[in-house]
């Protein structure tokens, strides 16, 4: 399910965070990432991928197949200055 996406500037730095809910704790969450990217391209027009400059996730694992799936949020965010990263990590 996609979330409300009117406040979003797609013009800018993007964070998706999605939760995402597994059959078995054997499954990779690191997977996600291409297809669900791909899909916001394909579904929302203003969304590039280009723009998302963070991306995380959190691994739930259910039994009922009926909850098996993503959920998504996508917001703006500040895009992080290199230079500043390089500084906070001496």
């Amino acid at each position: 399910m996609l979330p409300d996406l009117t406040s979003i500037d797609f013009s800018k730095p993007i964070n998706v965070h999605a939760d995402v809910i597994f059959r078995r704790r054997s499954s990779d969450l690191d997977n996600i990432w291409k297809p669900l990217l791909d899909m916001l391209q394909r579904h929302i027009p203003s969304f590039n991928d280009n723009k998302v400059v963070r991306m995380s996730a959190n691994k739930f694992v259910t039994k009922d197949d009926d909850e098996v799936g993503y959920y998504i949020q996508i917001y703006n965010c500040e895009e992080r200055d290199y230079a500043q990263f390089q500084e906070d990590h001496k």
